[in-house]
């Protein structure tokens, strides 16, 4: 039996998708966190609609759905600075939570009177976003905030390179010369007030390139999206839209915009949480394969990754064990042979075959959840389980990667954007 191509509409609304002409190329994640690639036509609330492979709509409740990826490959970040008049004549500046969400937008004094700007005092600023307006931002909240990291000439890492959240006791000031100053921020605003341990000292925001605070990485749930322009928002659809459109309602503010469909890179859906398994320390990596040592997986950056699931990098045969959280039920990634965190994509060597064994080890013993068998011909393999002994604090999810029939040599196997599912 043929099974359709999903062109997933996730008009989470009671709209019929019209045309698939604004379809933008995406991967669906479903409740038990498989995946299936399709064409995204929008997404509100209630419904998910999509084109079946005869070409003929569909409709679904959207609450079969988690999450939305961008296809693998197509996941680096790149800072879209706004338009001038979005500026209003501002300073552009990207400002980074410490719960992973991401604006980018105009810091004041503002050209246009119609900006209204409100009195934020010491321990928050005013920041003008595109669409949703005025935010007021507490420095409490922020993990870094990146002044105008489009300006040529600056010595001071760019603002876009990937980076997480730092729990630190200092707050940093980077300087665009690269000078750095470690102490305490005490305002943030056209003029940046900062204490490096001699006294309060005031410096223009023309100077800095870049301010990390010490503020400690906190954990999120709910409706999130990630945009193309970088940006990382608390927001869930909201209303029916045309065909190619996507209406977010931004939970802060309450407010309302209308996206086009290819503006959305990423979506978390659901109600629970996600945890990257990334995110997590591993408690043990051992050698297999006849090995006396391994070197230890790899991980991305989750500050640059969509739903902050790193990809993983395994270098080649072994064991590795993550403590579960509370509550976790689900694990899911797709595991390919041969990829790179560099090269997602990149293909096995002729050499490479390997097995990639999936176990939960708790006060019951070992569980396996499955087997997938990686080569040439077959060099990817999803994996979606239930995880067993929900609420045994000692719980653990094993990866075994195990040698093929040629042995333990170019067996790298990459987990992609693998994730854990909690309530």
């Amino acid at each position: 039996m043929c099974k359709p191509v999903l062109m997933v509409c996730l008009m989470i609304s009671s709209g019929v998708c019209q045309t698939a002409a604004a379809a933008t190329r995406r991967v669906l994640v479903d409740r038990s966190l498989a995946r299936e690639g399709g064409d995204l036509i929008g997404f509100s609330e209630k419904t998910g609609s999509y084109m079946d492979a005869f070409g003929g709509p569909r409709e679904d409740p959207a609450g079969g759905y988690l999450a939305i990826l961008p296809p693998p490959g197509e996941r680096s970040i790149s800072w879209a600075r706004p338009a001038d008049e979005d500026l209003a004549g501002g300073t552009p500046v990207v400002v980074e939570l410490t719960d992973g969400r991401r604006y980018i937008g105009a810091l004041g004094p503002f050209a246009s009177d119609s900006v209204h700007r409100p009195d934020a005092g010491d321990d928050s600023f005013a920041l003008l976003t595109p669409g949703f307006g005025v935010r007021v931002v507490s420095l409490d909240d922020v993990g870094r905030i990146v002044v105008d990291q489009w300006t040529v000439g600056t010595e001071a890492r760019a603002g876009g390179d990937a980076w997480d959240v730092q729990d630190g006791s200092e707050d940093v000031l980077i300087f665009r010369n690269g000078d750095r100053l470690s102490g305490f921020l005490v305002s943030f605003g056209d003029s940046i007030v900062f204490d490096a341990g001699d006294g309060e000292a005031a410096f223009g925001i023309g100077r800095v390139a870049e301010v990390r605070l010490g503020n400690p990485a906190e954990g999120w749930s709910g409706p999130r999206v990630w945009l193309a322009t970088g940006e990382v928002l608390s927001a869930r659809g909201a209303g029916a839209h045309d065909a190619g459109s996507v209406g977010l309602r931004d939970e802060p503010t309450g407010a309302t915009v209308v996206y086009a469909v290819g503006a959305i890179n990423a979506a978390w859906l659901g109600d629970g949480r996600v945890v990257a398994l990334g995110s997590i320390e591993p408690t043990s990596v051992a050698p297999l394969g006849g090995r006396r040592w391994t070197a230890p997986v790899r991980t991305g950056s989750s500050g640059a990754a969509p739903l902050g699931a790193a990809d993983i990098e395994m270098p080649g045969p072994m064991r590795v064990e993550w403590p579960l959280p509370a509550g976790a039920d689900r694990f899911g990634t797709v595991a390919r042979l041969g990829g790179t965190l560099a090269d997602p994509l990149a293909a096995p060597g002729p050499w490479g075959d390997a097995r990639l064994r999936t176990l939960v080890v708790d006060r019951g013993g070992e569980h396996e959840l499955g087997v997938a068998t990686l080569d040439r011909d077959h060099p990817s393999a999803m994996i979606a389980v239930e995880l067993p002994g929900v609420g045994d604090p000692d719980r653990r999810l094993v990866l075994e990667l195990l040698p093929g029939r040629y042995g333990p040599i170019q067996d790298r196997v990459l987990l992609d954007a693998p994730m854990l599912v909690a309530p």
